[in-house]
């Protein structure tokens, strides 16, 4: 079936105390102190993080362990039953636990690698380990075998609260409208407003209430879709755009809410925009141009700009695959047609019909839903180090990544592939460009190129013509990694505890791919060190900061700030290189 994306976490925040006591976190400056006590032993192992995958084989598991407590509140009480998670280089899976009634935690047998770690409980801010400035990445633990790492501890704080009502335009409550908060990030390749990763639905008195928010400027936005039940056929004739606090439908004009640490605005009431609706017809089509009887359209609209989506209900075609959704709002949607059988599992020969509209005023007819043509793209995995332990076929998955946002039209109309006994992939595609990317269950194995007839298109994807095959396809794979790695140090020559690391190309052809493996942020591990690997060779420069939000490292601007201050170098194909960088201000 759909696999929908996951709306982005906002992390902020993070406190590590041994032993636990209570700490008031600073509101005014958004930063906490803390420490970890335990050091681990000389000596890493290098790896790459991989994405999690359900391959059926045994999780992996080792000697090293990690022990902590989670508390929260002004007073740090205790926090039973919240959630630790982890995840890494050397457990596919991640791993879940939660604490006891004491707050206590612990994850075992946990293999030597690079570790990401993530406390959260209903009410208070999710934290990743490491945190302190508002949607900062975490720091990394890295463990060696054998090693048992204690006082892995967080302090929760309460998370904000915005509370309010909403209306329509007479004043009336309205129910089961979406109210989003979102913050401006920088992502697609522009700062935009993006989902801060908490919503709320209104009740019968129209009211919301969203929770768990970090201090910080988030703005409102509200959604009603009269149309949201399966088999609506409504023709109102008018609905309500999505409106933005204090009332609004531009997001240019959208007031900001400060939230400071743990507080609540209450008593936020705005009024839904009323607009006209129109209707949607057309024809689902199979591959074959046949039509699709009794299939199920669905209709997804495009909440905002990252290209999240949901589904929010459509109707269900005639015999002749013909169809009518009505109350439409103005706005961006993908049609869906999902066959009958499509509704028992996703298989291979499910057709899906798909569409990108883009509704405004007027009716809309002669809409064709069919199965993306795109093209086929067929390749082959090989290995350049044959010399080391090389990963089962059946261990490696190629997939496709869009240029630009994720659609649900690109989303369902790309499924990856597993490798064939020989080594070989057959992929759908349903857009071009497309970078292709293989999903490896191997720590010691990682992307060196792609290759299309011999022409490296790692970084700038695959091109292609609707209905287009191609072959000769090449996913060439690599032990041979390079490593960068070093300290930061202060204008007084004294070591920095904790700070950004921005490595980036120096060529700014790099920067505005999205696909650009050349971007790199590192944050410092309990040793203080910071860690880049799989860098592709090339030339490159380093620039130590206090902090970078998230996805800022993908600001051309930032990066032309940065190259000023950086300190560039060379590394070659399986190359190491350790660098001491000085703590710059660039903001």
């Amino acid at each position: 079936m759909l696999n929908l994306s996951a709306m982005q976490k906002a992390f902020f925040l993070a406190l590590f105390l041994s032993p636990p006591v209570a700490v008031a976190m600073k509101d005014s400056a958004g930063q906490v102190a803390g420490q970890i006590v335990a050091q681990p032993p000389g000596g890493r192992r290098p790896g790459v993080v991989q994405p999690p995958r359900d391959t059926g084989a045994a999780p992996e598991t080792g000697t090293a362990r990690l022990q902590g407590v989670v508390v929260g509140g002004e007073a740090g009480q205790p926090l039973r039953r919240a959630i630790v998670r982890i995840s890494g280089e050397g457990i596919r899976e991640g791993r879940v636990t939660t604490t006891d009634a004491e707050g206590r935690w612990e994850l075992a047998e946990l293999p030597a690698g690079r570790y990401t770690l993530m406390a959260s409980k209903a009410g208070y801010v999710t934290l990743q380990y490491g945190q302190r400035r508002a949607f900062v990445p975490g720091r990394p633990i890295e463990l060696a075998d054998g090693q048992t790492l204690e006082n892995v501890n967080f302090n929760l704080p309460r998370g904000a609260v915005v509370a309010g009502r909403i209306v329509d335009e007479f004043g009336e409550p309205v129910a089961d409208v979406m109210v989003t908060a979102m913050r401006y990030q920088y992502a697609g390749g522009r700062r935009q407003l993006v989902p801060a990763g908490r919503f709320a639905q209104t009740d019968d008195g129209g009211h919301f209430r969203i929770y768990g928010l970090p201090p910080g400027e988030f703005y409102l936005s509200a959604t009603f879709r009269e149309w949201a039940a399966m088999g609506a056929t409504s023709d109102a004739g008018y609905g309500y755009a999505p409106t933005y606090y204090p009332g609004v439908m531009s997001p240019q004009h959208a007031e900001p809410i400060a939230l400071g640490l743990g507080g609540e605005i209450s008593g936020l009431t705005f009024s839904l925009l009323p607009v006209r609706t129109v209707a949607i017809s057309g024809t689902a089509l199979d591959g074959q141009g046949r039509p699709m009887a009794n299939a199920l359209i669905q209709v997804s609209a495009h909440d905002n700009a990252m290209g999240f989506f949901s589904i929010q209900g459509g109707n269900r075609t005639r015999e002749d695959g013909s169809f009518r959704v009505s109350n439409i709002t103005p706005g961006d949607y993908t049609l869906i047609a999902l066959p009958t059988q499509g509704m028992r599992g996703w298989g291979e020969n499910v057709e899906i019909g798909l569409a990108d509209i883009t509704v405004g005023s007027e009716d809309i007819s002669g809409v064709v839903l069919s199965p993306p043509r795109g093209a086929t793209i067929r390749g082959r995995v090989v290995l350049n180090d044959l010399a080391s332990n090389p990963p089962p076929p059946e261990a490696i998955t190629i997939t496709a990544l869009p240029d630009g946002d994720s659609s649900p039209a690109f989303m369902m109309g790309n499924r990856p592939s597993q490798l064939g006994p020989d080594w070989t992939f057959e992929l759908r595609v349903p857009r071009s460009p497309a970078a292709i990317r293989p999903f490896v269950m191997s720590p010691e194995w990682t992307l060196a190129s792609v290759l299309v007839g011999g022409e490296d298109v790692t970084d700038t994807g695959v091109t292609f013509r609707d209905g287009e095959t191609i072959t000769d396809v090449q996913v060439v794979l690599t032990t041979r990694r390079t490593h960068v790695s070093g300290s930061v140090l202060d204008a007084r020559g004294q070591p920095v505890p904790d700070y950004t690391v921005v490595v980036f190309a120096e060529d700014p052809a790099y920067w505005s791919t999205r696909w650009s493996r050349r971007i790199e942020v590192a944050r410092p591990d309990q040793s203080g060190t910071w860690t880049v690997q799989g860098l592709p060779p090339g030339r490159y420069v380093a620039v130590a900061v206090e902090a970078v939000e998230q996805g800022e490292e993908r600001d051309p601007a930032l990066l032309e700030r940065l190259r000023t201050v950086g300190t560039p170098f060379t590394i070659g194909e399986g190359g190491r290189h350790t660098m001491q960088l000085t703590l710059q201000q660039v903001y």
